[in-house]
């Protein structure tokens, strides 16, 4: 390895530099001889000014790496980490901890301290008992580090997508005020962006205050931006997330009864799908229906062969991975269950209902939408009992589906549980 004087003599000459350029105004030509030749000790103050005179990061001279050794080390990491295995993202969190002394302010430590960030709040999620024995933890050390790199860089765009990850811890950890606060911020400062790449992160930041604001159950402010939204998308031709605005606005319209409307963007979905072929597009659209075909507008029938539909489909699209595809076969499970349920064919639908995690902290990092669904599943249940004639079990399930809706009463599925229950209480009452 080289020692600091020859690192600088190495640059030097690679540079075609003089002795005298190096040194410049501050010191002389015979000092930085002395320092390459390892005669003498440089202060901090000293490398700083070589560094400056020879156009490199200091780091690279004051015992750091090089960006081409930083930006193989991220080329390793990315290929431990890729298959989302908890061995690959220990092994990557080791590696970083490590590298940590010899990061400075280049874009490669920039990287590397946002990696660190996100691997560290993946495994808090999905692996806390191997989060818990880390003794790195807190990852918005570094995100605060890597926004501040990219900031002095002035890449404004990497920064904000920094942001757009923390919002969505806060999001995820059901903090939806502190999540707008956060959002509201970058939202102001993107306004007047003139760049197309500007343009297409406002919309994502636009599209994730809807989720934020839709979560708290404000939905006449939450249409009034999806408004805004697909305007500036379409005005400025932003399609990263056309889709997902129309699909947001489907359902947040059917929780309203308005049907019609509803139906209106979902066929934009379907436009969308048609023009870009998209396989995860068309894959979400279709399970999307068939909720809707289900419990919405009652079409049970349509619905199931639409979920044979799926099934099919999934078998055949390459891109989707086997994580996604065992969540969809899930979902499946219970669209089926629950269309059993209203056609009163409990047997056939029980056995369908998939378990569903009532940990409440777990859930809370959900989109209350999606919690409140997945907590419909004992209110389903309390209906095949009552068909059964099992009265105490419908009403234990029945009592319980409320419970878990509390939490959701602006949507529609507390309503239903409700109603369910009041149904049971009048069908015990009648024994």
């Amino acid at each position: 390895m080289q020692t600091i004087g020859e690192q600088i003599k190495t640059i030097r000459k690679n540079k075609k530099l003089t002795l005298t350029q190096v040194a410049g105004e501050k010191m002389s030509a015979a000092m930085v001889s002395l320092i390459e030749n390892n005669k003498t000790k440089p202060t901090v103050e000293t490398l700083q000014h070589i560094a400056r005179t020879l156009n490199i990061d200091p780091q690279e001279i004051m015992g750091g790496m090089t960006r081409e050794e930083l930006a193989s080390e991220i080329e390793q990491i990315s290929e431990w980490t890729e298959d989302y295995e908890l061995e690959g993202f220990l092994k990557a969190i080791d590696r970083m901890e490590n590298l940590l002394p010899h990061l400075s302010n280049n874009y490669e430590s920039a990287r590397i301290y946002e990696k660190l960030a996100k691997i560290l709040y993946f495994l808090e999620r999905f692996h806390k008992d191997s989060y818990e024995e880390l003794s790195i933890q807190n990852y918005f050390d570094y995100t605060k580090r890597a926004k501040e790199i990219y900031h002095n860089l002035q890449m404004k765009t990497y920064a904000l997508e920094v942001v757009l990850f923390e919002a969505n811890i806060e999001h995820s950890n059901g903090n939806f005020k502190k999540t707008l606060d956060i959002l509201n911020e970058s939202i102001e400062s993107l306004k007047n962006e003139t760049r197309s790449d500007m343009k297409s992160l406002y919309v994502k930041f636009l599209l994730f205050r809807i989720h934020a604001v839709s979560a708290s159950g404000d939905f006449k402010q939450t249409f009034d931006l999806l408004d805004e939204a697909i305007e500036f998308s379409k005005k400025h031709v932003i399609m990263d997330v056309f889709y997902e605005l129309h699909n947001t606005y489907a359902l947040l319209l059917f929780n309203e009864n308005q049907k019609k409307q509803a139906n209106k963007h979902l066929e934009t979905t379907e436009k969308l799908i048609d023009l870009t072929e998209n396989t995860m597009y068309r894959i979400n659209t279709m399970e999307i229906k068939i909720h809707f075909l289900e419990y919405f507008e009652n079409q049970l029938e349509e619905a199931l062969v639409l979920a044979d539909e799926l099934e099919e489909e999934l078998k055949r699209a390459d891109p989707v991975t086997k994580e996604v595809t065992e969540a969809l076969h899930v979902h499946l499970s219970d669209a089926r269950a629950r269309c059993y349920t209203k056609l009163e064919q409990p047997q056939k639908a029980l056995p369908l209902f998939q378990k569903i995690d009532e940990n409440f902290h777990f859930m809370k990092e959900r989109h209350p939408i999606d919690s409140s669904l997945d907590y419909l599943t004992p209110s389903y249940e309390a209906l095949c009992y009552l068909q059964l004639g099992e009265f105490d079990k419908a009403q234990e399930l029945a009592e319980k589906g409320v419970e878990l809706q509390r939490e959701f009463p602006h949507l529609q599925y507390y309503q239903f549980s409700k109603e369910v229950l009041k149904t049971v209480r009048e069908r015990v009452s009648l024994k």
